[in-house]
């Protein structure tokens, strides 16, 4: 009987707890649906090394939302406002969210470039996905700069991938070859690439009046240990800066030229 008596308290004491969770969780909801909108709260990520945007732009670019201060909570539209920020060039991604004390929180994800293109004057970069967006005006990215010829059809307020399948493998190609670059140490050694009309890329040094004919964006690992022998064998035999042109496309070939 006693235990009876213990259950039926335990089951008496649940049902308790739940209809007061239940009653609480309404309560709030209540509130948080007649609550009005009391401003917005800005994190980005990535701030310290990225400064394409900032909490300015941020809410600079709400005014494409409209009003949302004194709007009540359940009006806002957080998917829109998601949208409208993720669609700025800079910004790879965007959440955005209300706190129970009424302010819209966005998380922003700022777009990472590897590389900056210089097309005559038209400047641009590109993500480590082959994403192309314009140069922001609030803040330049050290990476790597290409110039020349670069066969990527694109315009000043462009962004997106590349037109077609053989612009985006070009890129892709360039990305692994600025990234295998950075990996093995020689873009210590490597200031700039350049791309010819015939689509040839020549790799500028930070020293020496060299200019290194590397061909296509392929075969990376032996023309660069061509480079390597070029500097170990060749270069120690004369003065410096004897040659001006390094041609490294060729299989067990270095040819030198004045």
């Amino acid at each position: 009987m006693k235990q009876s008596v213990r259950n039926i308290l335990t089951l008496c004491t649940g049902a308790l707890l739940a209809a007061l969770y239940i009653l609480t969780l309404t309560a709030e909801r209540s509130h948080t649906r007649a609550q009005s909108c009391q401003g917005l709260k800005v994190s980005i990520a990535d701030s310290a090394s990225l400064k394409f945007v900032s909490e300015e732009d941020i809410a600079r670019y709400m005014d494409e939302y409209g009003a949302y201060v004194g709007k009540l909570v359940e009006d806002v539209d957080l998917e829109s406002i998601e949208e409208i920020l993720s669609s700025k060039s800079a910004i790879r991604s965007c959440e955005a969210y209300i706190d129970r004390d009424g302010f819209i929180h966005t998380e922003i994800v700022q777009r990472e470039p590897v590389i900056r293109f210089q097309k005559g004057a038209l400047g641009f970069y590109a993500d480590e996905k082959g994403f192309l967006f314009p140069l922001q005006k609030n803040y330049t990215s050290r990476v790597p700069i290409i110039d020349g010829a670069i066969p990527l059809t694109v315009d000043e307020k462009f962004k997106g991938k590349p037109a077609s399948e053989k612009e985006e493998l070009w890129l892709q190609e360039i990305i692994a070859l600025t990234a295998h670059l950075q990996r093995t140490g020689w873009s210590k050694r490597i200031s700039q690439i350049s791309v010819l009309p015939d689509g040839n890329l020549v790799l500028i040094p930070t020293e020496g009046k060299e200019r290194f004919l590397f061909g296509t964006p392929t075969r990376v690992d032996e023309k660069l240990l061509r480079i390597a022998s070029y500097y170990e064998a060749v270069a120690p035999a004369h003065e410096k800066g004897y040659y001006s042109r390094v041609d490294v496309r060729f299989d067990k070939q270095i040819i030198c030229k004045k």
